[in-house]
């Protein structure tokens, strides 16, 4: 059985970086503040285990990287975005929680967007689109992402480039999209992310 690995980091570091604030309207700046880099790690351990009920084990030596991205025009309505990565630098076993990621508004510290990648060598299920959009919208409606009353409809549902076993739906409310990707391996969310 071939190893298929829950997103890899490189994975959702471009789909956080394109799906409303794409790498050519930002710039990076590496974080060296030990002090904003463990906020943001408190961050992603609490919504973590809010929204995907993951713990980050202690035992296991994670390596924590931030980066600033600041947008290149500074007279657009684009906020100043930190990413916090995770990643487990030995080779994890069956189940394990091997990287993680959080992106989050510089200024009003909301959320913005939310990854985690377990190691499995499942082999992914057939989900069909309806099946796919039900998870989605349960999602969504759990966790109260979308305030109440608001309108959302599904724009797309797309594999990932390079990670077949992921399903990436795209939704709009307003003038808003929230991107929510699905491990086919056990049908949960894995990601999401706010743009517009």
């Amino acid at each position: 059985m071939k190893k298929i690995f829950a997103l890899g980091c490189l994975v959702m570091s471009v789909m956080l970086m394109t799906a409303g604030c794409g790498r050519s309207n930002y710039t990076q700046e590496t974080v060296t503040d030990e002090g904003v880099i463990n906020q943001l790690n408190e961050l992603a351990k609490e919504n973590l285990k809010t929204y995907f009920d993951v713990n980050i084990d202690e035992e296991i030596e994670m390596t924590e990287t931030a980066t600033r991205y600041i947008p290149r025009d500074e007279a657009s309505n684009n906020s100043e975005l930190l990413v916090l990565l995770g990643k487990q630098e030995k080779e994890p076993v069956e189940g394990q929680l091997y990287s993680y990621q959080i992106m989050v508004d510089e200024k009003t510290k909301a959320l913005r967007g939310l990854y985690y990648g377990i190691y499995s060598t499942v082999e992914p299920l057939n989900y069909t689109d309806e099946q796919l959009e039900q998870i989605g919208r349960d999602f969504i409606k759990t966790h109260q992402m979308i305030p109440e009353g608001v309108e959302v409809s599904l724009l797309e549902i797309n594999k990932v480039k390079g990670a077949e076993y992921i399903q990436s739906l795209t939704y709009q409310y307003q003038e808003q999209y929230l991107l929510i990707n699905i491990n086919l391996q056990d049908g949960k969310v894995m990601s999401f992310e706010y743009s517009g």
